[in-house]
C-alpha cells in the first residue's frame, strides 16, 4: 500500500516512496535482508545504494529521490573514454607523419664523410704467387685473397658513420685551402691502413705466407674489381727477389693493368714500408695492357706488403681503393 508521506529517502525531502512500500513508515533505498542492510550500514533507518555526503549525493544529483549509480553517468564514463581514445590515435598518427616526413630530411641534411672498409670479399679477388729459380718456374699458387687485400674510401652520410661506430675525414669545402685538403687527404689515408692492417693481421695468423728461398724471384698477382664498376677488373702484380744474403727484398717492379676494361682508373701512387712512389692523375691514368709498369729496382726491408692506390678520378670525394701485394717474404 501506498501513502503520501514527507520523508528523507536517501539524499532530498520527498512526499512519496518511488520504488517500493515503505518499511516502518520509512522509504528505503534497497529492501532489507532478514531486517538488514545488503550492503552497508542503514542510514536514517534506510538502506541506502550509496551513503549521502553532509546530506548530499557524493556522485550527481538525486533521481527520484535516490542516490543512485544510474547509466547517466556509465553514458558520460564510456563518452569520455571513446574522446580520448580517438584524441590518442589521431595523436600517434600526426606524431609517426611528423616522424616520416621528418627522416628524409635528416638523411638529406646529414653531411657526406669518407671512411674506409674493407670491400676484399665484393672484389670478386684473387691472388697468384709465382716463384721462379733461374729463370725456372718453381710453383704457381691460386687462391682467394684474404681480408685487408682490398680496402676503399667510400663515402657516406655522417648518420651512417656514426651508427656503424667507424672513423671517418669531413670531405673539404669549396673554399679549403691547399693545406686542409692536404690534412684531409692524409687522414683518408690512415683510415686506409688502419682497416687493411687490422684484416691483415687476422688474416695472417690464420694463413701465414711461406717465405721465398734465397735468391728466388716472386711475382705477387692480384686480380679484383675496383669498388666504383663492377664489370671492370685490374691486374695488380709487383716483382721482387729474395736476395741471395737473406737480407731484403730487390724490388724490381709495380705494375697494374685494366684487365677487363670498362672504366678507366688512375693509379696515385705505391707504397712499400715507409716508402711512397706518387704518380699523379694527370701523367699516369691506368691503360689497357701493357699499362704503366714503374721500375723500382731498390733494396727494401722484407715482410711488408706492396700497396697500391687506384681511383675513379682525381682529389678527394673520388672512389678510391687500395690494393695489396705480400707480405713480400
Amino acid at each position: 500500500m501506498r501513502g503520501s508521506y514527507s520523508l528523507l529517502c536517501g539524499c532530498q525531502l520527498v512526499e512519496r516512496c518511488p520504488l517500493m512500500p515503505p518499511v516502518d513508515g520509512r522509504c528505503p533505498l534497497m529492501p532489507p535482508v532478514d531486517g538488514r542492510c545488503p550492503l552497508m550500514p542503514p542510514v536514517d533507518g534506510r538502506c541506502p545504494l550509496m551513503p549521502p555526503v553532509d546530506g548530499r549525493c557524493p556522485l550527481m544529483p538525486p533521481v527520484d529521490g535516490r542516490c543512485q549509480r544510474s547509466s547517466w553517468l556509465k553514458r558520460r564514463f564510456y563518452w569520455a573514454l571513446a574522446i580520448i581514445n580517438a584524441m590518442a590515435i589521431v595523436g600517434m598518427t600526426f606524431i609517426q607523419g611528423s616522424i616520416a616526413s621528418a627522416a628524409p630530411r635528416s638523411q638529406v641534411s646529414s653531411p657526406i664523410v669518407i671512411v674506409a672498409r674493407d670491400t676484399t670479399a665484393a672484389s670478386h679477388c684473387v691472388t697468384m704467387r709465382t716463384v721462379t729459380f733461374h729463370g725456372h718456374t718453381v710453383t704457381r699458387t691460386t687462391a682467394p685473397c684474404l681480408p685487408g687485400t682490398v680496402v676503399s674510401a667510400i663515402r657516406v652520410p655522417l648518420t651512417e658513420a656514426i651508427a656503424r661506430h667507424e672513423m671517418y675525414a669531413i670531405l673539404p669545402a669549396a673554399s679549403s685551402s691547399q693545406t686542409e685538403k692536404a690534412q684531409i687527404e692524409a687522414r683518408v689515408g690512415i683510415l686506409l691502413a688502419n682497416v687493411r692492417l687490422a684484416a691483415q693481421q687476422s688474416a695472417h695468423r690464420e694463413a701465414p705466407q711461406p717465405e721465398l728461398a734465397c735468391g728466388s724471384t716472386g711475382t705477387v698477382s692480384v686480380y679484383w674489381t675496383p669498388s666504383w664498376d663492377a664489370s671492370t677488373e685490374f691486374l695488380s702484380y709487383t716483382t721482387y727477389l729474395h736476395t741471395s744474403d737473406c737480407k731484403y727484398a730487390y724490388i724490381e717492379e709495380t705494375d697494374i693493368e685494366e684487365y677487363i676494361y670498362h672504366i678507366r682508373g688512375y693509379w696515385l701512387n705505391a707504397k712499400y714500408g715507409g716508402n711512397t712512389w706518387n704518380f699523379g692523375c694527370s701523367i699516369n691514368p691506368v691503360e689497357d695492357p701493357p699499362g704503366d709498369v714503374y721500375y723500382i729496382d731498390h733494396n727494401e726491408t722484407l715482410g711488408y706488403y706492396m700497396v697500391q692506390t687506384v681511383a675513379n678520378g682525381c682529389g678527394l670525394g673520388n672512389s678510391t681503393d687500395t690494393v695489396s701485394m705480400g707480405p713480400l717474404n
